[in-house]
């Protein structure tokens, strides 16, 4: 397992007849991007600590897979309640006196 992060700053030279960098480029006739920092970082992971990762952090990502699986599954479940409660309050009789 390995991951790369790299990071490039640029500067932007407008293509204008009154700047200084025209002397050094007098045919210039478009924008240049001209790169200042290139930053490049490597970093590999040996094998044991690959299944040791996969262990522990990695059951998150299993689960995150299924979470909207799982909400679905709930969230029918809550609603097919709720109505079945709509449902019973509607058929009670209306037979009821307030004491009073």
């Amino acid at each position: 397992m390995q991951a790369n992060k790299r990071l490039q700053v640029n500067f932007h030279f407008l293509a204008k007849n009154n700047m200084t960098f025209n002397r050094f480029h007098p045919n210039m006739t478009d924008d240049i991007m001209y790169p200042v920092l290139y930053i490049s970082q490597d970093i590999q992971v040996t094998p044991p600590l690959e299944e040791e990762w996969k262990g522990e952090l990695g059951v998150i990502l299993d689960i995150q897979k299924y979470f909207f699986i799982i909400g679905l599954i709930v969230g029918c479940l809550g609603f097919v309640i709720c109505i079945i409660g709509l449902i019973k309050t509607r058929k009670r009789p209306d037979d009821y006196q307030p004491i009073n």
